[in-house]
């Protein structure tokens, strides 16, 4: 359930890193804590063991959210311009957008004439590598596990190298490295445009376009322990034009990503897209 995966990422210390506790004071303490008497009929309580009911309460308020149509609303510029008219180039979508979406459905077009193929929809299709976009409730995920080679991020504070395995963690039967497709809805939201997110499972990209540039160039680029910079963060990487070693090695086929050929503009695209 929602509710349940909901209590996973505050305490887990590759993520929120903060104590059931402590999740329970910063809402008895924030301006929205009456809507938590609201929800459950009585103040929230963050003594003890009653922290313990709180923080179950406050993952239930969680998943409700995440079940309401103000997360599931599917009205994004796409889902607005394939209601007005699901044929291409998108009405209402710029030239780059446009050119975005060609390469990240391998379509050759005006706007692709060469065919170029970012790969994208081989991964972010909900179930269906054919996708040419058109879907009305794409997730823009395959449910899948990949390993596509992210640096170990030593920004991190306490985790050891090698020490977050992924799906091999529940799974043995699978590589070290793994870890679910994410949905492309809302990747770029932010609380402000100058506001930074952080991707993939450790948050080593700052940016869709270092981590586009990534698909597109992990293995063109040399790596960076070959230039003195072991475990290098994002800004050393992209200073030296390199790319760090996977943290685990077992990473997608070559072909797929990593070589794509992509220009610098059609990178932009993809991001744009």
């Amino acid at each position: 359930p929602t509710a349940d995966q909901a209590l996973n990422p505050f305490p887990n210390k590759v993520e929120q890193n903060i104590r059931v506790r402590r999740v329970c004071k910063t809402v008895r303490d924030a301006n929205y804590s009456y809507l938590y008497e609201r929800a459950f009929g009585e103040p929230i309580s963050c003594k003890n063991p009653d922290f313990a009911t709180s923080y179950k309460r406050i993952a239930v308020a969680l998943a409700a959210w995440q079940a309401s149509s103000e997360v599931n609303s599917f009205s994004s510029k796409r889902d607005k311009a394939l209601k007005r008219d699901n044929t291409f180039p998108l009405d209402g979508f710029t030239e780059q957008e446009n050119r975005g979406r060609d390469l990240f459905y391998n379509i050759t077009s005006d706007l692709n004439p060469t065919g170029k193929q970012a790969n994208c929809v081989l991964c972010h299709n909900n179930f269906d590598p054919a996708s040419t976009g058109t879907e009305e409730q794409q997730l823009y995920t395959d449910h899948h596990y990949h390993n596509i080679g992210t640096p170990f991020n030593r920004e991190i504070p306490t985790v050891a190298k090698g020490e977050k395995t992924g799906l091999t963690a529940h799974v043995t039967s699978v590589g070290a490295g793994h870890f679910r497709t994410p949905t492309l809805r809302n990747v770029a939201k932010g609380a402000s445009k100058s506001f930074t997110k952080a991707y993939t499972h450790n948050g080593w990209f700052k940016s869709l376009k270092s981590l586009v540039h990534f698909y597109n160039t992990r293995d063109a680029l040399p790596k960076c322990e070959t230039l003195g910079q072991p475990n290098a963060t994002e800004k050393e990487a992209l200073q030296n034009a390199c790319w760090p070693a996977p943290e685990f090695p077992d990473t997608a086929a070559p072909g797929i990503i990593g070589n794509l050929g992509l220009s610098d503009a059609e990178e932009d695209a993809l991001v744009a897209y």
